[in-house]
């Protein structure tokens, strides 16, 4: 059963938790405190956290990315109350208030965004969050100081994470620059990954595999083969990286960031019978040269290839 509370972290229930709008896609909505800085100093974790409470703006967590601490005030299956409309949206909304104000000072050092700071718990609340469904993408972009979207069609209808800033009917612009959410994701699939044993799977979660690959393999497809034409227009080089600066098309896999560490993880028997995981298909694709692949045709061709394969197993 999913837990409603935060392995780990301290928990401080608060009255007045909204009721979920069931209907609308899960998510997580991002804040930060944005309090007043003396000097670069923030005031205390707990002082700004006994405001959010006597004022009855609680989020659902607390967070300081430097120490890792986090306070949960409402159960993720309660809405909490930082936002000024649509706290209630979705079936879960998880809405985390980072302990961050631009321009703070820690140990003589200056951040300017949370993804500057060293980000300490981030993956036990992104896999807490895992757990809830909700997947690792920016439905409106990774959230910037300016220039972000609050499209009410988009967050009536995509689950993932959001910033305030991109949240309909509400004004704050945080919470700025954050941190990759699939920051582990990308060396996790480039290495050996154990995958779930099958007979832990729920049909459910065959489904959720099925259907998040299905959904990437159109984008897989065009990005690959703009990679190798550039490459291949070149000189034979190992495009098939999640990260390779050198390449000139960019990252290959960068539309597959957003798949979560459960769906990768999500294992199936191959046709010789070994048990394989989508992190160790894309591990195989990208281990190949690209002189093997071929340009253009032939990178539709592998992604193809692998998106049968997986109907095939899958019984799709």
């Amino acid at each position: 059963m999913t837990d409603m509370w935060m392995p780990g972290a301290e928990q401080r229930p608060q009255p007045g938790g909204v009721t979920m709008n069931t209907s609308l896609p899960s998510r997580v909505t991002w804040h930060i405190t944005w309090d007043a800085l003396t000097n670069g100093q923030q005031p205390s974790f707990d002082g700004v956290a006994g405001y959010l409470e006597r004022m009855g703006y609680c989020p659902t967590l607390m967070w300081d990315p430097w120490t890792g601490r986090v306070v949960q005030f409402y159960p993720a299956d309660q809405g909490g109350r930082a936002l000024v409309n649509w706290n209630q949206d979705g079936q879960y909304n998880i809405q985390i208030e980072t302990f961050f104000s631009p321009g703070a000072v820690r140990d003589g050092v200056t951040y300017q965004t949370v993804a500057d700071t060293p980000c300490v718990g981030l993956d036990e609340i992104l896999a807490w969050t895992d757990s809830l469904g909700i997947p690792r993408v920016w439905p409106m972009g990774a959230p910037q100081w300016t220039g972000n979207s609050r499209d009410p069609g988009i967050w009536n209808s995509e689950a993932g994470h959001y910033g305030h800033c991109n949240v309909p009917d509400n004004t704050h612009t945080d919470p700025g620059p954050m941190p990759d959410l699939n920051r582990g994701i990308g060396a996790a699939a480039a290495g050996p990954i154990t995958p779930i044993q099958e007979d832990t799977l729920s049909q459910a979660e065959v489904d959720q595999l099925y259907s998040a690959f299905m959904t990437r393999s159109t984008q897989l497809e065009d990005s690959l083969t703009k990679v190798i034409n550039d490459a291949a227009a070149k000189t034979p080089v190992q495009v098939w990286s999640y990260t390779n600066p050198n390449i000139p098309g960019g990252d290959a896999f960068q539309h597959l960031r957003d798949i979560p560490a459960n769906v990768l993880n999500q294992s199936f028997k191959l046709a010789d019978g070994t048990v394989t995981n989508l992190a160790g298909i894309l591990t195989a694709i990208h281990a190949q040269p690209v002189a093997a692949a071929g340009p253009g045709a032939d990178a539709q061709t592998v992604a193809n290839a692998v998106v049968s394969t997986l109907s095939k197993q899958l019984g799709k």
